[in-house]
């Protein structure tokens, strides 16, 4: 799968899970080859800064993959993960 197709899937879930509102979304993540840590913030409509959590177990893993494999397609080209 393609490097915009895994930005898709990673945005796609993204929006599907943001809160109601939100103007602004965003995921931090460190990932690594056995684990990852994810954190996904968003800017409400007030301009209010804060984060929410995917609830969806299997959202969550197909996101975490889509973020692996983008980290491995950036590794493939640069070689740093």
């Amino acid at each position: 799968m393609s490097l915009e197709e895994q930005y898709n899937i990673a945005g796609e879930i993204l929006i599907r899970h943001a809160p109601n509102g939100f103007e602004k979304a965003w995921i931090d993540a460190e990932i690594h080859d056995d684990h990852s840590k994810e954190t996904w913030d968003y800017i409400n409509e007030a301009g209010e800064e804060n984060w929410w959590h995917i609830a969806d177990n299997k959202e969550g893993i197909k996101l975490t993959r889509a973020l692996r494999a983008i980290r491995d397609e950036m590794h493939a080209q640069t070689g740093d993960k």
